[in-house]
């Protein structure tokens, strides 16, 4: 008796089993009518071009100006010198990376140089001059804040 009840109770079981599968297959199966098209967004991601751009327009001048040796490498706990920091390595919307540039002094807190935004794609570097509360050309905000023409400050050696 238990046996017959037992294979009555299985059977109900599975049939439930498929019908609610079979209900819920139904249910998602069914599109609506009329579909968008959603098309993602392409991320672009920083690259070795972003790292030159910023290197060649902000680093090297402001190098000049705050007087760091760029050559010199070394491995230390607490790095000295011009570092950026990018506020995301992937942008959704736009074509511009933001970022930050600092200087840094043994293991103190670094300096606060510049807010920037680069555009790899249309090789722009852009930083933000808090005067005008507007990001304006890089060889303009150089020529404000680093000094006359930074290419012609000359580097003093340091021992």
């Amino acid at each position: 008796m238990n046996l017959k009840r037992n294979i009555v109770l299985m059977a109900t079981l599975a049939l439930i089993v498929v019908g609610s599968t079979a209900m819920i297959s139904r249910h998602t199966a069914q599109a609506p009518a009329k579909e968008e098209k959603v098309v993602p967004e392409k991320k672009t991601r920083w690259g070795n071009k972003g790292h030159k751009l910023v290197w060649e327009t902000l680093t090297k001048p402001l190098a000049k100006k705050y007087r760091v040796n760029l050559k010199r490498q070394m491995i230390s706990r607490c790095p000295s010198g011009l570092q950026y920091r990018l506020a995301e390595y992937a942008v959704k919307k736009g074509n511009y990376f933001y970022g930050t540039m600092n200087k840094y002094s043994g293991c103190t807190k670094g300096k606060f140089v510049c807010k920037f935004r680069v555009n790899t794609a249309q090789n722009q570097v852009q930083v933000f001059d808090q005067k005008a509360k507007k990001y304006t050309n890089h060889t303009q905000w150089l020529v404000a804040h680093a000094g006359p023409s930074p290419q012609n400050i000359k580097q003093s050696k340091r021992y």
